[in-house]
């Protein structure tokens, strides 16, 4: 590969995979745990389709973020699955990563064995100890952040940010705990499967799959896995698609409105003006209160939509929708809102902003 393809190609996957993932999580962070809810529920189907081929959830994982790729052999009468880390030209040429209903067919007819959860493991950037001393960081902040209130100390609006932002990530943390991290080398198979079309992935279906729009088709169609990928429901599983979606923006909208809620922590906190105090204290209830006008509006558009839907959907299908912009926008302003005035007031904090917990006036036998 040429030094300059090899450079651009290198630079598009970082933006592509870290970036952009990055950017996702810091402004629109409830899709990001949207997605991480839908990966987890789907991963528990895979798990129960299958329950006597010795899947686990780890395994489940690996599956659905393409971890087995569907190889060209270079050399004939290469090993049916050679979990190594050889280079590319040694075992051939990757043709794109395999669906789970294609690992189930290999599975059943015992043409492919699956990696112990050790291996797995292995090609992970992460292990438990670092997911636990994560955890514990979190953790610590929020105790932090409660005996500062216990101790009648203000929260800066940074710490009130900061502190939203841990809820989502406790939670993202959970849903992904056994999710293998950064795995840059797949598991190479050597066997024919369903691939009708090889083709690249746009960017706005790889955006509204953030927003929980499924993919209609499977990996093995795929030449990569996509950014934001959650798994793709095959014919057998029709009848779970909509529970599975329902759960994840069920739990979504919860921890979403708990998230806005931690906002309201500043909600008598000293603002240089009155005016940042109100602005405040409006993006507070919006980043609250739309996340459940977004989940009602949404699922009144969609029965709206349907040829057969119900009378109270055909009445209320276009208010619902115009509050379904409105709870949109008014999410957008109050997210640029209150990360704008977290820094803003940096310049402004009252002095016992910056006087530390004293731990002893908590626990007295310290």
């Amino acid at each position: 590969m040429p030094l300059q393809k090899w450079c651009y190609h290198k630079f598009y996957t970082l933006i592509r995979d870290r970036f952009v993932p990055f950017v996702a999580a810091l402004i629109v962070p409830e899709l990001v745990l949207g997605w991480a809810i839908r990966h987890w529920f789907m991963t528990g189907e895979i798990v129960k389709r299958r329950p006597n081929r010795g899947l686990t959830r780890k395994h489940a994982f690996f599956i659905s973020m393409g971890g087995y790729h569907q190889f060209q052999p270079a050399i004939p009468g290469a090993l049916t699955n050679p979990f190594t880390d050889k280079d590319e030209g040694d075992i051939g040429k990757p043709c794109g990563p395999v669906d789970v209903d294609d690992i189930f067919e290999l599975l059943d007819t015992g043409a492919l064995w699956l990696p112990t959860e050790m291996e797995i493991e292995d090609r992970s950037k992460s292990d438990w100890i670092a997911k636990s001393i994560v955890l514990l960081q979190i953790l610590w902040f929020i105790v932090q952040c409660i005996a500062r209130k216990l101790g009648n100390l203000p929260l800066s609006e940074l710490e009130v940010v900061t502190l939203s932002y841990t809820v989502i990530n406790l939670a993202i943390y959970i849903a992904w705990w056994d999710k293998p991290q950064n795995v840059t080398w797949p598991v190479p198979l050597f066997h024919d499967v369903r691939s009708e079309w090889r083709g690249r992935i746009r960017w706005w279906v790889e955006a509204l799959a953030l927003l929980g729009f499924r993919y209609n088709t499977p990996l093995s169609a795929m030449r990569r896995t996509p950014t934001f990928y959650f798994g793709h429901s095959p014919k057998e599983w029709r009848g779970v698609k909509h529970g599975v979606e329902f759960a994840a923006a069920f739990l979504t909208v919860i921890v979403g409105s708990v998230f806005g809620a931690v906002h309201l922590l500043a909600w008598s906190s000293p603002f240089p003006t009155a005016t940042m105090l109100h602005w405040w204290r409006y993006s507070s209830i919006a980043l609250t209160v739309s996340p459940v006008v977004v989940l009602l509006g949404t699922m009144t558009v969609i029965k709206y939509l349907e040829k057969s839907g119900p009378l109270w959907a055909r009445i209320w299908g276009f208010p619902c929708f115009l509050a379904l912009i409105a709870g949109l926008l008014a999410y957008v302003i109050g997210r640029a809102t209150t990360l704008i005035l977290a820094f803003r007031t940096l310049n402004s904090l009252p002095p016992e902003a910056f006087r530390t917990v004293r731990w002893t006036d908590l626990f007295p036998h310290i």
